[in-house]
């Protein structure tokens, strides 16, 4: 099993070490709560070294922003996070960086040099002035 797939499976409760789990009371109000928010989880991730992360996210189409919100669990401590981050298009990069003077010489998907696509992970713009 590669170490990607072990971030994505969710242990089971009993397979984690009792200083490691939180008391659900304590961040859901119910267990009504708690279910829906389980079955909305996009992804569970992290060890008993580092701790563990409960990540839901949400994409706003009409802004173009991504939502996180996180609980995470560390050292018997649980926090939580939102982080909202501005995605752009590759046409909205190309538009700021030529109505600033740069000139695009090449748009990549990835640092292998791979051409940009819907899939690709990355984009990379190579450009002058």
């Amino acid at each position: 099993m590669t170490e990607e797939n072990k971030a994505a499976q969710l242990p089971d409760r009993s397979e984690v070490k009792a200083e490691h789990t939180w008391r659900l009371e304590d961040i859901f109000p119910s267990d009504e709560a708690w279910n829906k928010e389980f079955q909305a989880v996009k992804e569970w991730f992290g060890n008993d070294e580092s701790g563990y992360a409960l990540e839901k996210r949400s994409l706003d189409l009409l802004n173009g922003t991504l939502k996180i919100n996180q609980t995470r669990l560390i050292n018997n401590k649980t926090s939580h996070h939102v982080i909202t981050m501005r995605l752009y298009t590759v046409t909205e990069i190309k538009n700021a960086l030529e109505q600033t003077g740069f000139n695009i010489e090449h748009i990549y998907g990835d640092f292998n040099g791979s051409e940009y696509t819907i899939e690709s992970p990355s984009i990379l713009v190579i450009c002058s002035k």
